[in-house]
């Protein structure tokens, strides 16, 4: 999967209605994520079921309220997820700008040697 800072960079390439429509759902993504990240905190303190009761004869475990949320945040994150990359999917056939990259810091971009550039003076090869 893509990290956030990839995708960012692919939404900024569209135009448009299109690439408002791919910011709001990767801020959906952001938040839900940010949420399930919380929530798995809780489920590992917590655990995945609680126990409950009804009156004085009926007593039993069920899903805790944390597992219920969690299993319906993160069906709806694959389904955001989805529908993001089906919007993208043009920009992601496209090939990447190198150039925009290497400027930009893309972390798989080619680099230049660090005797490159030093302070705007030239360089003498060794």
């Amino acid at each position: 999967m893509k990290d956030f800072k990839e995708i960012k960079r692919e939404i900024d390439i569209l135009t448009g209605s299109k690439q408002e429509m791919a910011l709001g759902l990767y801020e959906k993504l952001l938040f839900i994520d940010s949420q399930l990240i919380a929530l798995q905190d809780a489920l590992i303190t917590k655990g995945w079921t609680e126990e409950y009761s009804n009156g004085a004869t009926q007593k039993g475990i069920k899903t805790s309220s944390e597992a219920n949320t969690y299993i319906q945040l993160g069906k709806l994150y694959s389904q955001l997820l989805r529908q993001l990359e089906t919007m993208l999917a043009p920009v992601m056939e496209q090939p990447r700008d190198l150039l925009h990259d290497f400027l930009y810091g893309d972390d798989e971009a080619p680099k230049a040697p660090d005797n490159f550039i030093n302070s705007g003076k030239r360089v003498e090869k060794r």
